[in-house]
């Protein structure tokens, strides 16, 4: 019997966390909504953080406020550069284990 109590404890907490994830879309969709009709377009200088067409969290921008233009702009221009290399080619510098006698090469 206190198998079947801890498993209805489970269910409903699960229920709570799907209720969450509920409000907090409806929440996004609602400011996305509010930004299409006040026509604020803008491209956003914050790199995408986490999932792609998920809202940054408060305190996430909070934390990108903090840093100075120079850097959000490096860091706007490191997102476009990441989208051109979407196989991450580029992503990780080339070392002497991967070409032989690379770093010779470009001394």
């Amino acid at each position: 019997r206190s198998h079947h109590k801890k498993s209805k404890k489970k269910k409903k907490k699960k229920d709570k966390n799907k209720d969450r994830e509920k409000k907090h879309k409806h929440h996004h969709k609602d400011k996305k909504r509010k930004r299409e009709e006040d026509g604020e377009d803008e491209i956003s200088v914050y790199p995408q953080i986490g999932s792609p067409g998920r809202e940054l969290r408060t305190c996430v921008i909070k934390k990108l406020q903090e840093r100075t233009p120079l850097s959000k702009g490096l860091d706007h221009l490191l997102g476009l550069l990441e989208k051109k290399d979407p196989q991450n080619f580029f992503a990780w510098p080339v070392t002497d284990n991967i070409a032989p006698g690379y770093s010779s090469i470009i001394t």
